[in-house]
Order: C-alpha cells, then sequence, then structure tokens
C-alpha cells in the first residue's frame, strides 16, 4: 500500500475505535467486541489480532481497554497501528477493505443541545448560531451578523424626517 494513504487509513480506523474504546472503560478485552457493531467489532479484532502477535504491541489493545481516556496509550496505539500498516502490505489491505466496509454500512447520529452546529460525513459543513457559510468568494458586499444590527442607518434617518 502507498505509504501516503497508510496515515489517512491509520486515523480512519482509529476514529472508527476511538469511540468505543472509550466506552470499554475497565471492561476486559474480551468482551469488548459484545458491545460493537459488528462492522467496528471487525476492525477491533483485526487490529488486536495483529497487534497481540508482535512482541512490542501485544500488550496494547489490553492497555487501551484498561485506560481508555489515556492520551499516552491512546497515542501508542495510534503509532504502532501505523507502523504495522506501513511494514505489512496485506494487513494494510485487510484494514483498508474493513475500514471502506465500515464507511459504507455505519450510520451518524448525533444530539445537539443549545446553541452550535453538527456536521456529519464526508464535506459537511456545520454553521453556528449566528453563523455564515460561504461557499465561495464575497467582495463588494456587507456581511453582517448579530442582533438589532441597522444598516445605512444614516439614510433611514433621512427617510423618517
Amino acid at each position: 500500500m502507498d505509504p501516503i494513504t497508510i496515515a489517512p487509513l491509520a486515523i480512519s480506523a482509529w476514529t472508527l475505535l476511538e469511540p468505543y474504546a472509550k466506552k470499554l472503560g475497565g471492561k476486559l478485552v474480551e468482551k469488548a467486541g459484545e458491545s460493537l457493531p459488528d462492522v467496528v467489532d471487525k476492525v477491533w479484532d483485526t487490529v488486536k489480532t495483529k497487534m497481540e502477535s508482535k512482541p512490542e504491541t501485544k500488550n496494547l489493545p489490553t492497555d487501551l481497554a484498561k485506560a481508555p481516556n489515556d492520551e499516552d496509550v491512546q497515542g501508542a496505539f495510534k503509532y504502532q497501528l501505523k507502523k504495522l500498516l506501513e511494514n505489512d502490505a496485506v494487513f494494510a489491505k485487510q484494514l483498508n477493505q474493513l475500514v471502506e466496509e465500515a464507511k459504507q454500512t455505519m450510520t451518524l447520529t448525533a444530539e445537539m443541545k443549545g446553541d452550535g452546529a453538527i456536521a456529519q460525513g464526508e464535506n459537511a459543513v456545520a454553521v453556528g448560531k449566528g453563523g455564515i457559510n460561504i461557499g465561495g468568494s464575497v467582495s463588494g458586499s456587507n456581511i453582517v451578523t448579530g442582533n438589532s444590527n441597522v444598516i445605512n442607518s444614516e439614510e433611514k434617518r433621512k427617510k423618517k424626517k
């Protein structure tokens, strides 16, 4: 697999696993798959099996399950996953297929509380309350946001008189 595509693949795999890794908390790794969607379970099993087969990474899946919020463990996991992908084209191809399958079958959900914005999926754009999204360029125009704004106030005053 092309080295240029390894980093995005590692990021995609981690992005799939991260929300579930945090939900695992102190659960045993063997039971982790019970709480995962099928496609994520396949990705987890593939990565876990590969890591456990190498002496330098064999404890990382267990460490991640025991301390999912530990940024050092997460960093080590991501770094070692990237290294495994760089050094094993068959593993990289297999994980890439699973990640692509996951992208096709997973649905996105979100819940909004209060002001803000949610963007999901490829090329999604979120604009929060009072925000403006411009898909191109703007010139010779006024863009005003906020409340109780007055534009061309001098002209309006003259018209009122």
